[in-house]
């Protein structure tokens, strides 16, 4: 929190709703399967021990989609969601990638 700047707000899971906090899993689904190179690996997104907190929400220029920001203990995740049907598009993790030169 920063001095004199009020208290921080939880966010909503689409930008048109004022209340917060967003349930990740009124969006997207529990039984939701993760997949690998090789395909899918048998887990699900309720095995997470946690599955996020939302930590910022984009809309793009048309206003259809939004860009889900989401936080996870040991990386995080990207969520596409349409905002006429507030259902779930994609859902993409993103880790940490091993290069020699980090940026």
């Amino acid at each position: 929190q920063l001095e004199k700047s009020g208290g921080a707000m939880p966010l909503s899971c689409t930008p048109g709703d004022q209340n917060g906090p967003c349930d990740l899993f009124d969006i997207f689904p529990q039984d939701l399967e993760e997949y690998n190179a090789a395909g899918t690996t048998g887990k699900t997104l309720a095995e997470l021990s946690i599955f996020g907190r939302l930590h910022g929400v984009i809309k793009d220029p048309s206003n259809r989609y939004v860009n889900a920001n989401i936080f996870t203990p040991k990386g995080g995740y990207i969520g596409v969601i349409d905002t006429k049907t507030k259902e779930a598009i994609g859902l993409f993790r993103v880790t940490k990638v091993n290069t020699l030169n980090e940026r």
